[in-house]
């Protein structure tokens, strides 16, 4: 689902640097992304 691959990148993501995540490049802009998602989830 959305809810835990956001949570799996917040979890991994190191401020200001790039990570691997299950085979996904995670950058600022995923992280962001990943926010987001977390954010939609909370206000259902």
């Amino acid at each position: 689902s959305d809810i835990a691959w956001a949570r799996d990148i917040i979890g991994a993501a190191s401020p200001g640097e790039v990570s691997l995540v299950k085979g996904e490049m995670v950058d600022r802009p995923v992280v962001k992304r990943a926010r987001q998602v977390l954010r939609r989830a909370a206000l259902v």
